[in-house]
């Protein structure tokens, strides 16, 4: 089930949803810690957040981010 017909279901439903949003602090680290060389992915895994909030958060902060690695060819 998509995500966003599971939101649209839970507030037909009268659920409140809330987003999580990245404070200050947390950006602040974030910006740090990617600066020092830490993955997208492991910021995403410690602060539990999406890619998207985490890259949101480094872009809010002035970070620009790195290359991507390239993919492996199957």
């Amino acid at each position: 089930m998509a995500n966003s017909a599971l939101t649209r279901m839970l507030r037909d439903r009268g659920v409140t949803i809330s987003k999580r949003r990245v404070n200050d602090h947390e950006m602040a680290a974030m910006a740090k810690e990617y600066v020092a060389g830490v993955t997208m992915a492991e910021l995403e895994q410690k602060f539990g957040l999406s890619h998207g909030a985490v890259y949101r958060a480094l872009h809010r902060a002035g970070i620009e981010p790195r290359a991507s690695a390239p993919r492996k060819s199957r």
